[in-house]
């Protein structure tokens, strides 16, 4: 039997505490990890590597017993090992390949004076710049530009609603239903 990376703990590693209709982890070292330590890139390319060379030497089935990866990722670990050898292991970066677009300081300073001047909304600031051909920018991207500097509209809180009935006065179906008998 091969060996499974990382130490994985059983319920025999706990002690729980059990009452009528609840069970609960009692630990006497605080709560147990949600996450794992995050691993240095060699760390992992040592493990992709270890998991090939078991692939290749016991099998798939082998190198799937293991755990901790999927088949297809033992593939792509396999294909990019034959493009480009232990390099090409390392973790790719997550999240977006580029970064943010950044506007020239003057284009900021336009939208927050603008912004400070008419508490316009964000799709009104960018639909205004781009009608008068000073420059397109999206509302997205001055949305997040009020969020860093912190001038972010805080949500309405809207009033208790009225009740028509309670007005005395019709309401908007018994209009059109006033309008429809007097047409026939």
């Amino acid at each position: 039997m091969i060996e499974r990376i990382g130490a994985i703990r059983s319920e025999t590693d706990y002690s729980y505490q059990e009452g009528p209709g609840f069970r609960f982890l009692a630990t006497r070292r605080g709560r147990p990890s949600l996450a794992e330590e995050p691993s240095s890139a060699l760390t992992i390319v040592r493990e992709r590597a270890r998991r090939l060379r078991v692939m290749r030497e016991s099998g798939l089935a082998a190198a799937l017993e293991l755990g901790g990866c999927s088949r297809a990722s033992l593939f792509r670990w396999q294909a990019a090992y034959e493009r480009g050898g232990l390099a090409a292991l390392a973790p790719e970066r997550r999240g977006p390949r580029q970064s943010r677009t950044k506007q020239p300081a003057w284009v900021e300073q336009v939208v927050v004076a603008i912004r400070l001047r008419t508490y316009w909304s964000a799709k009104r600031i960018a639909a205004e710049l781009r009608r008068r051909d000073d420059v397109v920018v999206s509302h997205g991207w001055i949305e997040r530009l009020f969020d860093e500097l912190g001038t972010a509209r805080a949500s309405q809180q809207r009033g208790p609603r009225r009740s028509q009935k309670s007005s005395g006065s019709p309401t908007q179906k018994d209009l059109y239903s006033a309008r429809v008998s007097h047409v026939g």
